[in-house]
């Protein structure tokens, strides 16, 4: 059987092969501490599980979702408002069957072959995998332990930084932990506008802040609404990692191009799922040669 090079050189998932390990060291009787996927080991909220219960008897949440319920909706929005003090309005939000296959397929509107997307190293594994599916070249810029594993804007080239059509940020950082200041977020929104980049902010963690820290959005920067689009997640802050339920939200043209797009691969999350979602709420090894001047490993 043939494939084209791009299946030939995809392994699966560094996850996937962890658990196939664990299973096997746990077959022979091995006591494993499994310290590779990040999921949570508390259980959801009693309410949450009572709203899952009932909506799993409602025929009508067994039918296509073709768009977000209502509900949904306005749960992100009064979510945001509360915990980020972002406004969004209903055409900036949408749902993705979780921050991984948001990243994984966001960059296909906007890049392809010829392209150039930047991606921390280290990172998770989706924030190369996702943009390398679409044909376009991968540029890795380096995150230094020395510099709190904070990007610095001067390791990547002005003459590469031009070229790219999209970066992606994760922070609370995935894996580092490093966190962010609201100064770093100021100087990216400066960042993306002098160099015409989309911004793809990974928030999954924003909740998950030590030492009497918080966590903040991307978006409740002046002008970030203008250059970019943040991922956040039930998974990890409500303990709902199974559920899938997690959203893009911020410029609207960026969500509207990925709506569109996205509308031809899957549906929204069960009309149940979007519900209870509300009611919760009260990255590769395939390598490719570096652009000049980035040190990332691929």
């Amino acid at each position: 059987m043939r494939y084209i090079k791009f299946g030939q050189d995809t392994e699966s998932n560094i996850f996937n092969q962890l658990d196939d390990k664990k299973r096997e060291l746990a077959a022979r009787g091995v006591d494993v501490i499994n310290l590779s996927i990040g999921t949570p080991d508390f259980q959801p909220d009693a309410h949450v599980m009572q709203a899952v219960a009932q909506a799993a008897t409602d025929p009508e949440n067994y039918k296509y979702s073709m768009n977000d319920t209502p509900e949904l909706i306005q749960a992100v929005q009064d979510w945001y408002a509360r915990r980020y003090d972002v406004k969004l309005n209903a055409d900036q939000i949408m749902s993705v069957s979780g921050s991984q296959e948001g990243i994984a397929h966001v960059a296909f509107p906007f890049a392809g072959p010829g392209d150039l997307v930047l991606a921390p190293d280290p990172g998770y594994p989706i924030f190369t995998f996702g943009p390398m599916m679409t044909g376009a070249e991968l540029g890795l810029y380096p995150l230094y332990a020395e510099k709190g594993w904070i990007l610095d804007f001067a390791d990547i080239p002005d003459e590469v930084a031009d070229r790219a059509k999209m970066i992606v940020v994760s922070y609370p950082n995935n894996p580092t932990t490093a966190v962010a200041d609201r100064d770093f977020y100021v100087k990216l929104v400066e960042y993306a506008k002098k160099h015409d980049l989309i911004v793809l902010h990974d928030n999954a963690y924003s909740d998950l802040v030590m030492d009497g820290g918080q966590g903040l959005s991307f978006l409740s920067i002046p002008g970030a609404m203008d250059v970019g689009i943040e991922f956040n997640s039930l998974s990890k802050t409500y303990n709902l990692t199974g559920m899938r339920v997690s959203f893009a939200v911020g410029n609207r043209d960026v969500i509207r191009r990925f709506h569109d797009f996205r509308s031809r691969l899957t549906r929204y999350v069960l009309p149940g799922t979007g519900w209870c979602g509300g009611r919760a709420e009260r990255a590769a090894g395939y390598r490719r040669a570096q652009p000049l001047g980035l040190s990332g490993t691929p």
